[in-house]
């Protein structure tokens, strides 16, 4: 880009800033704050080209650290000038964002220096001293505003997880206070089904005690198989395959009935759900009381060779997928 199209870009930038603190200070419509911004922003946008040029072109070589750190430098100045845009369309601006709007013209003169040097009038060290100083307040201002904002963001972002976290303490709290009163309130008599309710409860208490009263019960294994193919058939698949610590073959029909049962259900959500993945700990009790059962000596590998036909097409199951071939591989 030659000096002499840079010293238009200069002159047009110079235009637009007079131009707009006029329409800045005017009282409204297009003419006012508005209409200032149709004068405001092209010279941000062209300062910034004649700096990347100038650059470029190997003005502020003399920079320590040379265009490697002029370059992120043009980015807080980018902020500082916009910044200044900003102040200028408040109405009662104090003397020191009236002296902040005349820092454009500072930056201009030492683009000008920059572009023709000057230096029958202007020694060179004095020159790069006060390109160097005007320069080097904008982009220390510029960034220093970008840290601040990343600061207030990041602090932001501490305190809505904070937050957050004192609301799901509370409604854990509150869900465990229920539960303990719910689990407290059963007979002694209390039905299976019931009691599995609070295997997984909110309350670390409730869960332990709540397996502790499952595991003694004198009929359990009976009560397992029957429910199987009962309405409650998920909360016994739930603690066959994640609690208990082993199965029985007898439950081989029941859960031969559940899977098959469970396939058909989730079929489509494995076919079209892109997103499909997220419903593996729904689905995992299945095939993980179907391993303790096969362990037991039950046969269910006719069942889980459908679901590995299905799974394995589904987004996101690599685990799953997995899981149920080393059970089909098992000898």
């Amino acid at each position: 880009m030659t000096n002499l199209a840079l010293d238009a870009l200069m002159f047009l930038v110079l235009a637009c800033f007079v131009l707009s603190r006029i329409a800045g200070a005017s009282s409204s419509g297009p003419e006012g704050p508005v209409g200032a911004w149709l004068v405001a922003v092209p010279p941000v946008f062209l300062l910034i080209i004649i700096l990347v040029a100038l650059i470029a072109r190997g003005r502020f070589d003399w920079v320590p650290g040379g265009r490697a750190l002029c370059y992120p430098l043009v980015l807080g100045v980018l902020v500082t000038i916009v910044m200044i845009m900003f102040s200028d369309f408040e109405r009662n601006k104090t003397v020191w964002q009236e002296l902040a709007g005349l820092f454009p013209i500072l930056l201009l003169a030492a683009c000008l220096w920059a572009v023709h040097g000057f230096e029958d009038t202007i020694p060179r060290s004095a020159g790069r001293a006060g390109a160097a100083t005007i320069l080097g307040l904008a982009a220390a201002f510029g960034w220093g505003v970008m840290l601040f904002g990343f600061v207030q963001y990041v602090r932001n972002q501490v305190q809505i997880a904070e937050a957050q976290a004192i609301k799901e303490k509370a409604f854990q709290d509150e869900r465990a206070a229920q539960d303990l009163a719910k689990f407290r309130a059963l007979p002694d008599d209390t039905p299976l089904p019931e009691l599995l309710e609070f295997i997984y409860s909110w309350s670390d208490a409730v869960q332990k005690e709540a397996r502790a009263k499952v595991a003694v019960r004198p009929h359990l294994e009976d009560e397992l198989v029957e429910g199987l193919t009962a309405p409650w058939s998920d909360d016994a698949v739930l603690y066959i395959g994640n609690v208990a610590p082993k199965a029985s073959v007898r439950m081989q029909p029941g859960m031969a009935q559940v899977l098959e049962k469970q396939l058909e259900i989730w079929r489509s959500t494995f076919e079209y759900d892109a997103y499909a993945g997220k419903w593996e700990p729904n689905v995992s009790r299945y095939i993980e009381a179907a391993d303790k059962v096969q362990i037991a000596g039950g046969d269910l590998k006719p069942q889980l060779k459908p679901w590995y036909d299905v799974v394995r097409k589904a987004k996101g199951m690599d685990g799953l997928v997995m899981r149920i071939k080393i059970i089909l591989d098992r000898k």
